[in-house]
């Protein structure tokens, strides 16, 4: 069995759903994808939106999530194996952009929260597919 991998492609994409037709044609029957992207429900993105780096029209065109990635990835012919978010920074750009912060609890949070507590904090984001970094793994029916 072979692996295709993509890292931070995916959001790039006019039309996902011609790229994984064309990847999914040339696969065999249990060979992997795995591919990194945005995930658009990640704590980072929904909290700073308009003021985030990451929603930059026209670079990023797509914002997939855990649940929506699997929708596609199984209209196409994909069994999904895993899908998380193993993000690390979605605390520390939210620190970096706290002038743009405008919910109360986050604004509080990253005003007063130490290090130990905000290391917490991502490792739940992560743990939860709650961070704006997303990896998939599938394979071929």
């Amino acid at each position: 069995n072979k692996t295709f991998v993509s890292f931070e492609l995916f959001e790039h994409l006019y039309d996902p759903k011609a790229f994984l037709e064309i990847l999914n044609n040339l696969m065999n029957k249990k060979d992997l994808f795995i591919f990194t992207t945005l995930s658009g429900m990640g704590l980072d993105i929904r909290t700073l939106w308009e003021n985030s780096k990451a929603v930059s029209p026209p670079m990023h065109l797509n914002f997939f999530n855990p649940k929506s990635i699997n929708l596609l990835l199984e209209k196409v012919g994909f069994e999904v194996i895993d899908v998380n978010t193993p993000g690390k920074l979605d605390i520390d750009i939210m620190h970096n952009n706290k002038k743009h912060v405008k919910d109360k609890f986050w604004k509080d949070f990253l005003e007063y929260s130490d290090e130990k507590e905000k290391q917490v904090m991502q490792k739940y984001l992560s743990d939860n597919r709650l961070s704006s970094h997303m990896m998939t793994v599938c394979r071929k029916v």
